[in-house]
């Protein structure tokens, strides 16, 4: 019995050791507080330590050390966006000037459309469409 107790301690603290190389004090990790709930974005306020086979770290918010088997890394949705990622509002102000002077200038550049006139356009209902002629004999009946 104690061996198996010996092997769960070793086997702990290297969970232990991987989790803080993964994970330095100050890191945000996704914290599940209950099996099936939704996962909560904490700071981890210490490193994470053995006890009797499990590993625990204490995040900020929990009086207790969690068991860092509930602790994930979080989405990238759900990291902070690096603030000079963002665009500024005096940049999408110059895109969009850029971009509607582009089009000007492009619909400067193109000719205009043509169009027929009125007067150029006949209908005529009566007569078969051009390239379809149908012959016709004496008596009216269509030949083939």
């Amino acid at each position: 019995m104690s061996h198996s107790i010996a092997v769960a301690q070793a086997l702990a603290a290297r969970r232990a050791a991987v989790f803080n190389q993964r994970y330095p004090v100050g890191s945000r990790v996704m914290f599940v507080p209950v099996v099936g709930a939704q996962p909560v974005l904490k700071i981890t306020s210490s490193k994470a330590f053995p006890v009797a086979g499990a590993v625990r770290v204490h995040v900020v918010g929990c009086h207790a050390a969690v068991d860092a088997d509930m602790c994930f890394t979080p989405a990238p949705a759900a990291r902070e966006r690096c603030p000079e990622r963002a665009l500024s509002a005096w940049q999408l102000a110059a895109a969009f000037v850029v971009g509607f002077t582009a089009a000007v200038l492009l619909g400067l550049m193109l000719p205009p459309a043509r169009a027929v006139s009125p007067e150029m356009i006949s209908i005529d209902c009566d007569a078969p469409p051009a390239g379809e002629v149908e012959l016709v004999d004496e008596d009216g009946r269509a030949q083939a």
